[in-house]
């Protein structure tokens, strides 16, 4: 199955000056990303890195659901973003984090690589907070922030990208965790594991 990510942020751009859209002009950008999924436990005839999706944990922080929010109107779309959220995600993504490492059965989180949506640089900051990471821990989601900007959906996959190229070639039992974060507000993870050939 061929999944295409296509997010076109830019409708999100007000001409008004204020705080809040400001962050939201300078912050969002236009992305696509495109990934294939299958069924198959080994992939033949491909040099490309592959991934296992080994499970997925969630969580929406009901105390947030006005912090993030997109209201379509005669100007078009109106993002709301407080100036909160990252201070909510720093708060909630130990116990979130401890919660999907214990479902996914990861004894110990030391040797992990992070795929971390790059929200902005202060969730990324929260999020190295939140769960006592190095910023190298980090490095990939930094990377396309400062290139790319916040792409919505399609921007795990840059840093996902950036990370297989780096990363190569995987060993045994390594894995990833990945997280990304949306309104509600909610926080999504995701076990994904290299396919050694």
């Amino acid at each position: 199955v061929l999944i295409v990510m296509v997010e076109l942020c830019s409708i999100h751009f007000q001409p008004e000056i204020d705080n809040e859209n400001m962050v939201v002009n300078s912050l969002f950008a236009d992305g696509a990303a495109a990934l294939i999924i299958s069924s198959k436990k080994k992939l033949k005839n491909t040099h490309l890195p592959s991934l296992r999706l080994s499970g997925f944990h969630s969580k929406v922080i009901h105390a947030g659901g006005a912090m993030m929010t997109w209201h379509p109107s005669e100007k078009g779309f109106l993002m709301g973003l407080d100036s909160l959220v990252p201070q909510l995600i720093e708060s909630n993504a130990r116990p979130l984090i401890a919660e999907a490492v214990d479902k996914f059965s990861i004894r110990k989180m030391d040797g992990l690589n992070w795929v971390v949506h790059p929200g902005g640089r202060k969730i990324l900051e929260a999020v190295q907070r939140g769960i006592s990471l190095q910023a190298d821990d980090l490095k990939e989601s930094y990377i396309v922030l400062k290139n790319f900007g916040n792409m919505s959906s399609p921007s795990i996959f840059f840093v996902l990208k950036g990370m297989l190229r780096k990363n190569q070639p995987w060993k045994k039992k390594e894995c990833i965790i990945a997280a990304g974060f949306g309104p509600g507000i909610t926080i999504e993870t995701a076990l994904l594991e290299p396919v050694i050939a």
